[in-house]
């Protein structure tokens, strides 16, 4: 028997080597997701395992020692520091000093926030306050991962003084602390369930604690009964004669743990393996990752599945290096992300990925994991070793982040500043200004930007995120002639265009239909908006698609294309607006890019891509002018011989400043460019 497995068996609770094997597919499902996403559609279902199973044994943990009178806040508390600070401490400094090396000052500059937020343990919120419409993209983000990090330990901070105190009160209650316990455990699961549920931003029910407290509390209250009601309520199920105990290799079992645990096991592998379109949280791959998780842990160890599925050597050692695993994976995979420019990794490098992290989590767990952990000596030198290291990661975060100190870095390859803080700024996507003149209070996220004019007249930028790109520079050439600039706009996939209904979600399809509407009563009763440009993304994507689903009022035999739907939507749009006497124009999408912007500039230690070819940027492109040249009652305003006059196309200004600030939004430089050298044609002095 191994040191760890001795010294694990001598805490307040019993070692089941089965978990050890759950947490092993847990993490081999969420790195199978993270470097072959189209290969395990659920995957990512590997971190709500992950969340049952925490909540279980700290519970477990805490529960026992209240029972024993030997429950310590501060020996909790420096356990979880052992446990959490080496291999995360290891992990933050590596990271740090690769995106010193491979990440353009912007980017370095970020990373130094999420630095800092992963010592204090707040990743998730951060990453909740940056989320929006114009986000760096998930996937280039190396410490996105530490988001679920946070919200354990958010849980770790706030639920030991929640069971102590219940503990405390069970103990004068006629029902003992068991009862109280499970009451409130019980209330708080509910409660944290429903507010998942009712909760409509789909960010915020990812990432906050409260909405996701619910799965850790799942785990809790298995423990609950484990600890107060287990033995009493086992010995109840199974008295009867056709649930003896069957001894396998020495053990005893049951046919209903059994059971138990098969089905636990089966849907956490339908919940990871199953693909779906989720959108959201809670989905039914949640609830049944959760469900199967809390089967399989009330199942015990004892029984075949348990013992001879997860508690076989691989799986249990996979399990053993699990978190250091799925700390080291991840930036590895944002990194590479960021160095291809957002393209899709080759197979040899994602293999090369995986490798390199379990030989890194072996190493981790060897070398530094066991010896802090597990070891008694010099155990107060460690602990203050951690708290030390930890705050001056922290200090490196902060110091990177605010560009003061150590950790500020000015180099970017020989471009200026302001190159990179077109990519670093993006638009805001509201101001208090425009949501106040609406008239109505938004209860999703729309696109609402204003820009006052002295001549009481206002021009409207109508349509999805791209009407926001065009702000800035519209807004500046109409200030100069005292005109007013509105812009309001709905996501890119729920355009607020008449009858595009088939393209938004049906759940929430109620409630887009209700903003859309909104929005043209605000076009056609404002008598100060006398003309309206709308904006709207020409995804060449959707436009190679032959056919869209059928629809049974309009398009029963499914005979209509992307473009057949876009095309006929833009004009009953237009004919609305005309209706109300408005001049509408329409603006023709600029061509997209098939990479990050960033690509062009060159990276540390990679050169820059090759600019775009005309033939291939503007792919699909002429039939997408075709329609819009069919338009009635509407001005087209094209900007293909803008973005590309010639042979590569463009993709920096005459002033070597970036046009894009992704794959197909405008930065501020490309904002004004398109203002200058194509609607200064249409509505300039």
């Amino acid at each position: 028997m191994s040191e760890e497995t001795k010294t694990r068996e001598t805490r307040t609770q019993p070692y089941r080597q089965d978990i050890d094997g759950l947490r092993g597919l847990a993490v081999l499902s969420v790195v199978a997701f993270h470097v072959a996403p189209k290969g395990l559609m659920g995957g990512y279902a590997g971190v709500d395992v992950f969340f049952v199973i925490s909540g279980f044994l700290i519970a477990g943990l805490i529960l026992r020692s209240l029972e024993d009178g030997r429950f310590s806040f501060s020996g909790f508390y420096l356990a979880r520091a052992r446990r959490i600070f080496p291999a995360l401490v290891l992990i933050l400094a590596a990271t740090a000093a690769a995106g010193w090396l491979l990440l353009f000052p912007d980017e370095f500059r970020e990373l130094g926030k999420h630095v800092l937020a992963g010592t204090l343990s707040v990743e998730n919120l951060l990453l909740w306050g940056e989320s929006g419409y114009f986000d760096r993209v998930s996937s280039l983000k190396p410490l996105l991962h530490l988001w679920s990090l946070g919200i354990e330990e958010q849980f770790y901070l706030a639920f030991p003084l929640f069971v102590f105190l219940l503990h405390r009160l069970g103990r004068k209650s006629p029902g003992g602390p068991g009862r109280i316990v499970a009451i409130a455990v019980s209330a708080a699961f509910a409660a944290s369930l429903a507010l998942n549920l009712l909760v409509p931003d789909g960010v915020a029910r990812f990432y906050l604690p409260l909405t996701r407290a619910w799965e850790l509390l799942a785990g809790v209250l298995v423990a609950a009964f484990s600890v107060f009601r287990g033995p009493a309520l086992a010995k109840a199920l199974v008295g009867s004669r056709s649930w003896v105990a069957r001894p396998v290799g020495g053990r005893q079992w049951r046919p209903l743990e059994a059971l138990s645990a098969f089905l636990g096991l089966a849907m956490v592998l339908l919940a990871v393996a199953v693909a779906a379109d989720d959108h959201g949280y809670p989905i039914w791959r949640t609830f049944l990752a959760v469900l199967g998780t809390v089967l399989f842990l009330l199942a015990g160890a004892a029984n075949p599945v348990s013992r001879l599925v997860l508690a076989n050597g691989p799986m249990r050692y996979v399990g053993l290096v699990s978190y250091p695993l799925y700390l080291w994976h991840w930036p590895m995979v944002a990194l590479a992300n960021t160095m291809t420019f957002g393209a899709r990794l080759p197979g040899l490098a994602r293999l090369a990925i995986v490798l390199a992290s379990l030989a890194l989590s072996a190493l981790t767990h060897r070398l530094v994991e066991r010896p802090i952990r597990f070891s008694a000596a010099h155990r107060g030198k460690k602990h203050v070793v951690l708290l030390v290291s930890m705050a001056l990661m922290g200090l490196l975060g902060l110091s990177v982040w605010t560009g003061i100190g150590p950790g500020a870095r000015a180099e970017g390859g020989g471009y200026p500043p302001e190159v990179f803080r077109e990519f670093a700024q993006a638009p805001p996507t509201t101001d208090e200004g425009c949501l106040g003149s609406l008239g109505f209070k938004p209860y999703r996220s729309v696109f609402c930007r204003l820009s006052p004019g002295g001549s009481g007249k206002t021009m409207a930028i109508f349509g999805d995120s791209h009407a926001v790109s065009v702000f800035p520079g519209l807004a500046a050439l109409n200030a100069r002639k005292g005109l007013g600039t509105l812009a309001l706009g709905l996501e890119t996939q729920i355009r607020p265009m008449v009858g595009a209904d088939r393209i938004i979600p049906g759940r929430e399809l109620g409630d887009w239909r209700d903003l859309t509407e909104r929005y043209y009563r605000l076009l056609e009763e404002d008598r100060d908006i006398e003309t309206v440009l709308l904006v709207l993304r020409f995804s060449q994507e959707s436009a190679s698609q032959d056919r869209l689903p059928p629809d049974p009022v309009s398009d029963p035999g499914g005979r209509a294309t992307a473009l057949d739907l876009y095309a006929e939507s833009i004009q009953k749009s237009v004919d609305r607006l005309t209706a109300a006497g408005k001049k509408v124009y329409v603006l023709a999408d600029w061509p997209g890019l098939a990479t990050d912007p960033r690509g062009f500039l060159g990276r540390p230690l990679k050169g820059a891509a090759p600019l775009p070819a005309r033939g291939q940027a503007l792919e699909f492109y002429q039939g997408y002018l075709d329609r819009l040249a069919g338009l009635r009652d509407a001005t087209v305003i094209r900007t293909d011989q803008a973005f590309c006059p010639g042979d590569p196309c463009r993709v920096m200004s005459d002033g070597g400043l970036p046009l894009y600030s992704d794959r197909h939004h405008l930065s501020n430089a490309g904002s004004d460019f398109l203002a200058s050298e194509v609607l200064a044609g249409y509505f300039g002095d």
